[in-house]
């Protein structure tokens, strides 16, 4: 961990200057645009089952049109202090259809957790847009900690993400969805994963719509990785979904477990506003508030 720690202040020294103008941006250099334009303010925060309250405040800068810089301070109920975190992210376009990504990070959120990404290379190949099936096919490999689970795992793998088009049903139109894919890690373990999704929406106004979703999932072999794993589950949702002018969105709808028959799961609520949004669902189980947002300029 003394090395983890090393490189967390390493990335965050090299963040830092970037974002301060230390080093010289390509219009002087003819290399990156690093913050050619003014770093914008982030403010994230929430509830979930492993930090519990955490609430965030950074900055995120742009490197040319490709990547960006985002770094601040996070302050988590789980732990009690207030901590440092960096994300870097960065794109190189190969040829029409691939890409190459980079991305690395310390004490970055990984789904509910907090860890280190140190760092990790995928290699993207998208179908062409404009087809009836969309979608890419990574390949990658990176090395992962995850505070309070696992230290210093190395991934590798292969993932694919499908979605077909959307097909008139009268005034219905459907489609599916579906994510796969297989880790090795270097602990040994494998992890193989499905999650397939039927879609169906009916209008009810020219601004509102009904979407209603069957969700599974099934996978097998462990992860030690705990913001990857994918177990087995079974639902459906429905979502009263809109817009309205200029640029806000919204939903509201419930989870229903069809598992065991035990009825409805969640109560879920989700607002944007352009980049900004918010999150909230009531889990009926625990009777629990789980809760994210985001506002970012």
């Amino acid at each position: 961990m003394g090395r983890v720690r090393a490189l967390g202040v390493v990335l965050l020294g090299v963040g830092l200057g970037l974002l301060l103008g230390l080093f010289p941006a390509a219009a002087q250099t003819g290399g990156l645009a690093v913050c050619a334009q003014r770093p914008r303010p982030v403010l994230g925060g929430g509830y979930n089952d492993v930090l519990r309250f955490w609430a965030e405040a950074g900055i995120r800068c742009g490197v040319d049109t490709r990547g960006s810089i985002t770094l601040g301070f996070r302050y988590a109920e789980s732990r009690a202090n207030v901590l440092p975190w960096i994300s870097l992210s960065y794109a190189w376009p190969l040829r029409e259809g691939t890409s190459l990504m980079l991305a690395a990070g310390v004490r970055e959120r990984l789904g509910d957790w907090e860890g280190d990404r140190l760092p990790e290379a995928t290699l993207r190949f998208s179908l062409p847009s404009g087809t009836a099936l969309g979608g890419w096919f990574d390949v990658g490999a990176g090395l992962f900690n995850v505070y309070g689970a696992q230290s210093g795992v190395l991934r590798a793998g292969a993932r694919v993400n499908l979605a077909t088009r959307p097909v008139p049903l009268g005034s219905l139109s459907g489609w599916l969805t579906a994510d796969a894919g297989h880790y090795a890690y270097g602990t040994g373990d494998g992890h193989t994963f499905l999650t397939w999704t039927a879609n169906l929406r009916a209008p009810v106004s020219e601004a509102v719509s009904l979407q209603v979703a069957y969700v599974q999932a099934d996978s097998s072999g462990p992860s030690p990785l705990r913001f990857d794993l994918v177990g087995p589950d079974r639902y459906w949702t429905a979502h009263l979904q809109g817009t309205a002018p200029p640029a806000i969105s919204w939903r509201a709808g419930v989870l229903v477990d069809s598992m065991a028959g035990r009825g409805i799961r969640e109560y879920q609520l989700g607002l944007r506003i352009q980049s900004n949004w918010l999150n909230v669902a009531y889990r009926i189980t625990d009777q629990r508030i789980l809760a994210e947002f985001l506002i970012s300029q």
